[in-house]
């Protein structure tokens, strides 16, 4: 069996073990923590508290993270890298549970919906941290895993990578104001409408990232 193959069998055998016993984990953390991480006793997205998504997905990427860490720094010694998809995955997640306030089911808003919701885009407005996690995925994945895997290389200078780490990190955290973007626009940033926005928001981030270390690797390296 190669490595690769290994890692993600490891990764299933985890998996099925944690999806076993995630009811008496989650009870665990609430009890712990005092929050509320379920709704209801099921296991599809709208079972869970906004909270209680941020806790459900950290704890799968925990997972997944630690059973990168062998293909990563095991086999091909780049620490890192392993560094920078912790703050890729793990950190917009943190955020959002420091900031509890702000991404929580008192967000949601149906208006100009003008109807029940009827899918899961239209049951997630509101500062939902599913699409949040994964708008500062797409800005992390653009800049900052890049950032630290320059670390990695003596050859290019340390302000090199830095600059493109930082610039990543500062535009994960940006996105993840829905709450202050609101105040200086009309769109109601809890809407699909607002959703949108900061896709586009994100899109541009990311090419304004990506022309960054271009300019930096072409002309400063």
């Amino acid at each position: 069996m190669s490595s690769i193959a290994l890692y993600v069998f490891l990764a299933m055998i985890i998996g099925v073990v944690f999806y076993h016993f995630e009811d008496k984990i989650l009870s665990f953390i609430e009890k712990t923590l005092n929050v509320k991480v379920k709704k209801r006793n099921c296991k599809s997205l709208d079972c869970y508290t906004y909270f209680g998504l941020n806790i459900l997905l950290s704890l799968i990427l925990i997972i997944f993270l630690f059973c990168l860490y062998f293909p990563v720094v095991i086999d091909n010694n780049n620490f890192p890298v392993f560094v920078g998809f912790i703050f890729m995955f793990l950190y917009p997640l943190i955020f959002m549970m420091i900031r509890k306030n702000t991404f929580n089911e008192n967000t949601i808003s149906y208006a100009g919906l003008g109807h029940s919701p009827r899918n899961m885009l239209e049951k997630c407005t509101g500062y939902c941290p599913i699409w949040y996690w994964l708008l500062s995925l797409i800005i992390g994945g653009s800049s900052t895993v890049w950032g630290f895997s320059m670390l990695n290389f003596p050859e290019i200078p340390l302000y090199a990578g830095l600059i493109i780490l930082f610039s990543g990190l500062i535009s994960q955290t940006f996105i993840l104001f829905p709450d202050i973007i609101d105040k200086f626009i009309s769109i109601d940033m809890k809407t699909i409408k607002g959703l949108k926005l900061m896709l586009i928001i994100t899109v541009i981030l990311s090419i304004i990232l990506i022309a960054l270390r271009v300019i930096i690797i072409t002309f400063l390296i």
